[in-house]
Parts: structure tokens; C-alpha cells; sequence
């Protein structure tokens, strides 16, 4: 064989080898994507969920609080002991804040339905105006949220109880505001974290979206907790 010819055999070989090579490294870095966790891989769980990030801290205990639900049964801590829940307060007749807060709650379902700790979860909505606010017009409110009742509770009661519990329990903000016919009741846009104790975990603005990646993140570390912590 002429040398031309071996050259020629020799750059084939090169260039399988570089391909081969190359197909080697496609597959290890195909293979390291596939292993690695992804955004939002902890909320579907499985063997790629993600690790928790440390637990928030305890940042109150909630008093015993009696309020009632849409059904007209009442609702007390102990009702909720055991759940992690999500509180927010709103109203339904409120032009302000509220109705964006109540599609947050609404996208939180839809988010955490099919999480394998949903069972143990709750959202709950409390209306800081009860006179308005019965368990009827509730009732309407959470239908065209398409609310799941089982999970999503909507709670009225008694002013004064709703209100102390805004106050003193969550310690957030909640007053009359008659100089603004659209927003009649003030009250804070936060969204609460409680755990399965009544203890308070965070607070977070859920209409932005860093607050809600955080709130996401937390509930995900509460939820991860052992009993005893």
C-alpha cells in the first residue's frame, strides 16, 4: 500500500476516535442533567427531590382562637393541629389587595395538590369583615375560587375574635379605614406559615414572586420536620 493510503486510513481512525470521544462526553453531561435536581422537583417528590433548606424559625405560638367555617361549624387551633397551614386575611368585598391575594391561594392549590404531603396541608382564609363576610358569602367566594373544602378553609366569626386573633395572635396589622371606600378595612397582603404546633413560621408578601419562591421553600422545610421539633 502506497503511504497516501495508510495517512489517509490513519485520519479516518483520528477522526472516529475524536467522535467517539466527543459522544462520550454528550452522554456524561445528558446523564449529569438528568440526575440533577431541577426547580420545582421538591414539590413533585420522588428520588429526585430536593433536599430541604433549613427550617424557619419559631416566631410565635397562636392562642386558642374559635371561629367558624363555611358550613357553619366551628373552627378552633385544635382543629388545625397536626396541619401546616397558610393563613391569609382578606374580604371579599375589598377593591384592594384581596382578590389578587385569593388567586394566590388559588395557584397555591393548584401548585400543592398533588405534592405527596397535601393531606397535611392547609390553606386558610379568614375575613377580617364578618358582617359582611357569612358563611354564605363565603361559600359563593370559594366556588369561584373552585376551592377544595377538605383544604381550603374560609373562616368568619365574630369581629372582635377575628380581629384579636389578626392582632395579637398573627401580629399583623387590621383597623377600620373610612377615608377609602375601596379598601373600608385595612389589613396586611402577608401570607402566614404555621406548622402542625400553631407555631408561626414566616410571613410573606405572596403576591410578589421572591415571597412566594420563599414561602414555597419554607413550607417545604416545615413539612420535612419530625414531629418532636
Amino acid at each position: 500500500m502506497k503511504p497516501a493510503f495508510y495517512h489517509q486510513i490513519i485520519v479516518v481512525l483520528l477522526a472516529l476516535a475524536s467522535l467517539g470521544a466527543t459522544a462520550l462526553v454528550i452522554l456524561a453531561v445528558v446523564r449529569r442533567d438528568m440526575q440533577r435536581p431541577h426547580a420545582g422537583d421538591s414539590l413533585r417528590g420522588g428520588a429526585d427531590r430536593l433536599e430541604p433548606e433549613p427550617s424557619p424559625p419559631v416566631l410565635a405560638l397562636l392562642p386558642d382562637f374559635q371561629l367558624t367555617d363555611m358550613a357553619g361549624q366551628p373552627v378552633h387551633r385544635r382543629t388545625l393541629a397536626g396541619k401546616t397551614w397558610i393563613a391569609a386575611f382578606i374580604f371579599t368585598r375589598c377593591q384592594g389587595p384581596c382578590p389578587r391575594m385569593i388567586s394566590r391561594m388559588a395557584e397555591l392549590q393548584l401548585l400543592l395538590e398533588h405534592h405527596p404531603d397535601w393531606p397535611a396541608i392547609r390553606l386558610v382564609c379568614l375575613t377580617v369583615d364578618p358582617g359582611h363576610d357569612t358563611p354564605a358569602v363565603l361559600v359563593e367566594r370559594a366556588c369561584i375560587s373552585k376551592a377544595d373544602p377538605t383544604h381550603w378553609l374560609w373562616l368568619t366569626g365574630s369581629r372582635d375574635a377575628i380581629w384579636r386573633l389578626c392582632g395579637e395572635g398573627f401580629k399583623l396589622p387590621v383597623g377600620d379605614n373610612p377615608g377609602d371606600p375601596d379598601m373600608p378595612i385595612f389589613h396586611s397582603q402577608k401570607a402566614v406559615l404555621v406548622d402542625g404546633r400553631s407555631r408561626i413560621r414566616g410571613y410573606y408578601d405572596i403576591l410578589d414572586d421572591a415571597g412566594h419562591r420563599s414561602l414555597i421553600r419554607d413550607l417545604e422545610a416545615v413539612l420535612a420536620e419530625s414531629p418532636a421539633e
